[in-house]
């Protein structure tokens, strides 16, 4: 009974019943249109001939009559029979998408449908398809390549951990100079797996907007000079130099902002060494607040540049890791440029001038 009813509900029925019905209603259309002009024509020959022959007349209209319905009967059943080979024909190329589609895994995502004929609706859905397919292969290998290089990330602190407990297992029972190290490379270890994973939480939730951004207006000119007095104390050792500082008030989350600016600050620290030169500046360019943090350290290869905002991208990786950095801090400052439809931009060269820029929109008000 239940496929019974499936079988009414099903496309391919529908549309064979329209057709059906459109040619039944063509043909029956005919067939009433020959009978009335017979039927008149009959009537007229009568009026001006005046022949007394009504009852052949009746009995012609009579066998007329059955004819046609016979003739309709059988162009009932031909019409089903053509509007099923119709709604076949319009729907075979669905049914090529619906196979192709039942073959996608995980596995084949680079595979794609394949739609032979004209530029018609059905070719724009199997393209429409595609598009879906493409941006689910991209979130795909996005995750895989996030979890490997999250795995990667994880894997040495913990054998550092392992080694020092090792160490300490062995011979810290009895030299305290071997427990004090392990310990402290310990908590060092732990503390950098906590940033890490902090800040690979915040970019989960923003890969699936659960992440809440509270925005406000406040004046960015004195959160720069907030951050610039916080980082002098941090490193003492660098000359952090505050040039152009504009009065601008921007609406945007303080607390996001002030950590893609510290972020900023804090890749500059790393990479250009004892005494480097770091210059913040925030200016308004027409309908927008421009932050630029500049440093006059090791600089960046041209072949590096287009790939630095990428998650665990680090242009020197053994470099990178004595640093501790985890190469998240610029992916995390561009996704905040992001959630505030800004901009981000560098210029750099080894050993010379690296300088980012970011654009933010003003606050309307």
């Amino acid at each position: 009974m239940m496929s019974g009813m499936h079988f009414f509900k099903n496309i391919s029925f529908r549309i064979t019943t329209i057709y059906a019905a459109l040619f039944f209603v063509g043909l029956v259309a005919v067939t009433t249109s020959t009978m009335v002009f017979v039927g008149y024509y009959i009537d007229q020959r009568e009026a001006i001939q005046l022949v007394k022959n009504a009852a052949g007349d009746d009995a012609f209209l009579t066998a007329l009559f059955w004819m046609m319905l016979l003739i309709d009967s059988i162009s009932l059943v031909l019409s089903f029979l053509i509007g099923y080979i119709l709604s076949k024909r319009a729907l075979t190329p669905i049914d090529n998408i619906i196979m192709q589609a039942n073959n996608f895994s995980a596995s084949n995502l680079k595979d794609r449908i394949i739609i032979e004929g004209p530029n018609d609706e059905i070719k724009k859905l199997a393209n429409t398809f595609n598009e879906l397919i493409e941006r689910i292969e991209h979130s795909y290998e996005k995750q895989n390549r996030f979890a490997l290089d999250a795995s990667h990330e994880l894997s040495t602190p913990l054998a550092v951990i392992k080694g020092y407990v090792d160490l300490i297992d062995r011979w810290g029972k009895d030299d305290r100079a071997v427990l004090d190290e392990g310990i402290l490379a310990i908590k060092s270890e732990v503390t950098s797996m906590t940033k890490l994973l902090d800040t690979l939480l915040v970019l989960a939730k923003s890969d699936n907007d659960l992440f809440k951004i509270e925005k406000k207006k406040f004046a960015l000119d004195e959160l720069v000079v907030e951050i610039v007095k916080e980082s002098k104390i941090v490193a003492p050792e660098h000359t952090f130099e505050l040039g152009k500082n504009e009065p601008v008030r921007i609406f945007a989350d303080q607390r996001l902002i002030k950590q893609m600016i510290r972020a900023l600050i804090d890749n500059a620290i790393k990479y250009s060494g004892s005494r480097g030169k770091i210059v913040i500046e925030v200016e308004r360019i027409r309908e927008n607040a421009s932050i630029s943090i500049s440093d006059n350290g090791i600089g960046i290869p041209q072949k590096d540049l287009p790939f630095i905002f990428d998650r665990f991208y680090r242009v020197d990786k053994a470099r990178s890791r004595s640093l501790g950095g985890a190469g998240l801090g610029l992916s995390f400052v561009k996704w905040i440029v992001n959630m505030h439809k800004g901009s981000i931009s560098v210029r750099s060269k080894p050993r010379g001038i690296t300088k980012f820029n970011i654009l933010l929109p003003l606050s309307k008000t």
